[in-house]
């Protein structure tokens, strides 16, 4: 160590320069330093050698390219690699560029590197909207020493490319608008694009009812061409584009804003009920307060404007042959849900039906109305249709509405439901069957069809029914049994035991008058047999006399001649006379009269043929 060219720290070991050292050696001279270390009790440690070498410093700077504070622009699109430039430095001494490295400070290696022989190279993918400007400090040392020799800074601008698109302000856009206002601009829409680019343009996305609207191009004001009523269309709800290009809707670099136009209403449509005419059934026994029917009108108005109260103005009962009459009170509707419920009991109604005129008024007193045609049913006009359904799932939605309306379309007939329940057997309820009580009208004649004949239109209708059938899962369709046994019996059933009462008697009159006609006629008969046989019966000889005679019984065969002759020149009385004696005597009768033994002789060939006849007759 000459001329203490260098010395050591004693507590840290740091070998420095000298003040001996500067300008005394030139480069190439090198020296080998032995150090040594103790410790404090004076123990020597271990000696190992250090070995330094002298080089020239330079005195000026190198000469390095670009010069400072050079710009350069990179696109933002350019990828990773990509060379930005390429750093020069030059030895003053020698202009060789071969001993300097390049490095670059901190802050700069972020998005950029650079090589050892000096090219900035891109690292990170640029983005304008996030930095617009990178500085870059590019340090140059030469390749002895390490030591920064030369400083460059450089700045790298981003250069924008449409990499963005653009964005609308708010989403959905909603405007709106009263239905049949006069049309015009209804609003904007506004969108800003990050990029450079401030060139944005607006189209109108295809939609339903799109015809009806106009976008401005650059401006973004939405448009009605026409006015719009709300009955017809509520709402339009349709989609605005912007894009930096002009007059094309197709561009994939587009956005999209949902804008809906609200159309407001105002109370400019009268309620209108489903159907002009309804009918329904109800039977002389139905209890008080049993649902009817269900009416439903509908107002195309909307919120408060469609709000519909159900009144009824007028109920009729009408009967063959009779005058309409009152039937005030004999049912009731809720107002806000259009159901007709019974209000009186039914039992005194047995032929006929009752109109009933119906109201539906909205909130600004327009109205509609309608006629509800409730006939009074009897057992032999309704029919029950099961189903394998619960309750439930019947009576929700529109089951049973799609049901009938398939029966009818297919029938021809007007189907009213009467009642819907469970289906019951012999007391037990099956929950997973329905009973659907309906019944028939024809609509030519206005008339309720009994079962046979409901029956038989199912019947001739068979194929077309059967899909629907299965469909529904019905399992049978039956004559309903809907009269509850209460113990007391109706009008119809008095009827009906007053008729068979007449019917009676008439046929024990009817007995008594053949029994009189077969009396009388058995009378004559023998009252007949009579005559025949004192015109035609045997003489007989009256006993020492020689005298023939007829000998009645209430005769006396000893009266004179003259007796036997008036009775039988009277003969012609016994065909006018009622007999009254239960027998007459034949020609072998032996007669006791007054104790009178009579003897005959015996008949000649004449009386024997005279008997012989009268048998026959």
């Amino acid at each position: 160590n000459p001329n203490n060219a260098f010395i050591v720290t004693p507590a840290d070991g740091q070998v420095k320069v000298g003040a001996n050292f500067v300008g005394k050696y030139e480069d190439g001279a090198k020296f080998d330093l032995e150090m040594l270390a103790t410790d404090g009790g004076g123990l020597v440690g271990e000696i190992f050698n250090l070995h330094i070498a002298v080089v020239e410093l330079q005195d000026r700077p190198a000469i390095v390219f670009p010069e400072q504070g050079k710009e350069f622009t990179v696109n933002e699109l350019r990828e990773v690699g990509y060379v930005i430039l390429e750093v020069e430095a030059v030895d003053p001494k020698t202009k060789q560029p071969d001993n300097f490295k390049f490095n670059l400070d901190s802050a700069s290696n972020a998005y950029f590197n650079i090589t050892n022989d000096g090219k900035l190279i891109l690292a990170k993918q640029l983005d304008r909207e996030t930095k617009i400007r990178h500085e870059v400090k590019i340090i140059v040392s030469p390749l002895q020493t390490g030591q920064v020799d030369n400083t460059r800074l450089v700045y790298i601008d981003v250069a924008d490319a449409n990499d963005h698109n653009a964005e609308f302000q708010r989403q959905p856009y909603i405007f709106r608008y009263q239905e049949h206002d006069p049309a015009g601009v209804l609003g904007r829409v506004i969108a800003t694009d990050i990029d450079d680019s401030d060139n944005i343009y607006y189209c109108l996305e295809a939609a339903k009812n799109s015809y009806l609207l106009e976008v401005g191009s650059e401006s973004g004001d939405v448009t009605l061409k026409e006015p719009i009523d709300r009955e017809e269309i509520a709402s339009i709800d349709f989609n605005v584009s912007a894009s930096n290009v002009k007059a094309d809707c197709t561009t994939t670099n587009r956005t999209l804003a949902r804008v809906l136009i609200e159309v407001r209403d105002i109370n400019d449509q009268i309620p209108e009920f489903e159907k002009n005419n309804y009918t329904a059934g109800v039977t002389t026994t139905v209890r008080f307060g049993t649902n009817v029917i269900t009416v439903k009108a509908t107002d195309k108005d909307f919120g408060e404007n469609s709000t519909i109260i159900y009144a009824i103005e007028q109920i009729l009962y009408v009967e063959m042959l009779k005058n309409p009459q009152n039937g005030v009170g004999t049912f009731v509707i809720e107002p806000y849900l259009g159901v007709m419920k019974t209000n009186k009991p039914f039992e005194r109604y047995v032929l006929g039906h009752f109109d009933v005129t119906i109201s539906a008024t909205d909130s600004h007193g327009l109205n509609d109305r309608t006629n509800v045609r409730v006939y009074i049913l009897t057992d032999d006009q309704r029919v029950k249709i099961v189903l394998r359904h619960p309750l439930e799932y019947v009576m929700e939605g529109n089951f049973t509405n799609r049901f009938i309306k398939l029966l009818e379309q297919i029938t021809g007939a007007l189907v009213t439901v009467d009642d819907i329940k469970h289906h019951v057997v012999d007391g037990d309820i099956e929950f997973d069957k329905t009973d659907i009580l309906v019944h028939f009208v024809d609509p030519q004649t206005d008339t309720i069809l009994d079962v046979p004949g409901v029956l038989q239109l199912i019947d001739n209708n068979d194929k077309d029914l059967n899909d629907i059938f299965v469909a529904y899962s019905v399992l049978t369709i039956a004559p309903a049994t809907e009269r509850e046994t209460s113990g007391i019996l109706g009008l119809p059933e008095w009827a009906l035991i007053a008729i068979a009462i007449l019917l009676l008697l008439g046929c024990l009159l009817l007995a008594i008058l053949l029994y009189v006609m077969t009396v009388r006629t058995q009378r004559k008969l023998r009252a007949e047999r009579a005559f025949l046989h004192h015109q035609y019966q045997s003489s007989y000889k009256i006993p020492g006399s020689g005298i023939l005679t007829s000998n009645p019984l209430w005769v006396d065969p000893f009266s004179p001649t003259s007796e036997m002759a008036l009775a039988v020149s009277d003969t012609r009385a016994y065909e006018s006379q009622e007999v009254t004696m239960d027998m007459f005597m034949d020609s072998d009768t032996i007669v006791d009269h007054h104790s009178v033994n009579l003897s005959f002789d015996e008949p000649d060939n004449e009386d024997q043929d005279l008997n012989n006849r009268l048998e026959s007759t």
